[in-house]
């Protein structure tokens, strides 16, 4: 018998397989006279760092307890799990004392440091307060998930989008410091913030937009004339805030049931020609002063070559750190790009609710 799992999930198609397996083997032992009846020993192979003992005391049969396939295969579950081993296998022997189980691991590398590039719009005490509130955990000591890393980017960028900043970057950099460690470097761009640059209610019948936007106090679309106001800036945060003030606006005008939707979100990407055309000055002047530094670093070593012995030429290695720019090369031109958020809110406004009768009961002056 043997289960194995090699792709992080127990293939489903294995438990048709040790059906057969299972028939198979109970006839060889039949014939062979042996008893796989009964568990007689468990051994452990291509642990490291775990040790045999702490394997067999996790697990949840022993030596002398009656062979159970049901139960063997949910402590398999268990132990794939677990997020331990990259690689897990149960296997089963039959010897004349009885049946061996044999448990073949291979370790997860542990974590041994994490790190996260220093960015003005969060810190790392925030980012790490972020996963406790959200119930995730990644720490120093516990074995390398991929799966969580993947986690830990989604919710720093959720983080930084929170602050305006909807289009950050953050990539999780694995690197060995030994066979059975790893560090992981979490880069982190957090990009430009994004500015607000039309905000539209949809579904408003009883008030224009001119007037909800002005129950909102924390966010503003952009303006010319005052381009450098903060509420201008998307904080998702500050809009939730600001909606509540919106709700109350219509509950004081009677309608109770009015409900304002998550709101639209679409991102738009600027190039200006004038930040284009900056950037490509400045890509010329930095090939130019390129080549000057290359030209004078070909007359310091034409004086130097003069004062020694003539050597026999070398082949040059092309590609290298060192090698010149050519005079067609294409230089990479970086744009800074502006973001643009446009919002759509929808409004329900529902039923107007209006004061009918006012009678008073049980006043006696």
């Amino acid at each position: 018998m043997s289960l194995a799992n090699g792709k992080q999930r127990a293939p489903r198609r294995a438990w048709a397989v040790l059906g057969v397996l299972l028939g198979t083997l109970a006839a060889a032992t039949a014939q062979g006279g042996q008893d796989c009846s009964t568990i007689h020993a468990i051994e452990v192979r291509g642990n490291r760092r775990m040790s045999a003992d702490a394997v067999r005391f996790d697990l949840g049969v022993k030596p002398g307890d009656p062979w159970n396939d049901a139960k063997i295969r949910r402590e398999y579950r268990r132990f794939w799990e677990r997020g331990y081993f990259s690689d897990l296998r149960f296997f089963k022997r039959c010897d004349p004392e009885g049946a061996v189980l044999i448990v073949e691991i291979q370790e997860r590398p542990t974590i041994l440091e994490i790190d996260y590039q220093k960015v003005k719009p969060v810190s790392q005490q925030q980012i790490e307060d972020y996963y406790e509130e959200r119930d995730f955990s990644l720490g120093v000591g516990s074995p390398l998930d991929r799966k969580k890393l993947w986690r830990a980017e989604a919710l720093i960028r959720d983080l930084l989008g929170q602050k305006g900043y909807l289009d950050a970057k953050v990539k999780a950099v694995v690197e060995e410091r030994s066979p059975s460690t790893r560090s992981v470097f979490f880069r982190i761009v957090p990009g430009g913030k994004t500015k607000i640059r039309k905000l539209d209610f949809v579904g408003n019948q009883a008030f224009k937009d001119s007037r909800l936007k002005d129950r909102l106090e924390l966010t503003r679309e952009w303006r010319w004339w005052w381009p450098f106001s903060r509420k201008a800036l998307y904080h998702p945060l500050k809009y939730q805030q600001d909606v509540t003030h919106v709700l109350q606006y219509y509950r004081d005008h009677g309608y109770l049931d009015v409900d304002v939707r998550p709101p639209i979100v679409e991102v738009k990407t600027v190039r200006s020609r004038r930040a284009e055309e900056k950037a490509r000055k400045r890509a010329a002047r930095k090939a130019r002063r390129k080549r000057r530094e290359a030209e004078r670093a070909q007359q310091r070593d034409a004086g130097q070559a003069e004062k020694e012995e003539e050597l026999p030429a070398l082949p040059l290695a092309s590609g290298g750190d060192d090698a010149e720019a050519g005079p067609d090369e294409e230089v990479e031109v970086e744009v800074k790009e502006k973001k643009w958020v446009y919002l759509t809110i929808p409004v329900e406004e529902g039923e107007v609710y209006r004061l009918g009768k006012i009678t008073f009961e049980g006043n006696q002056l």
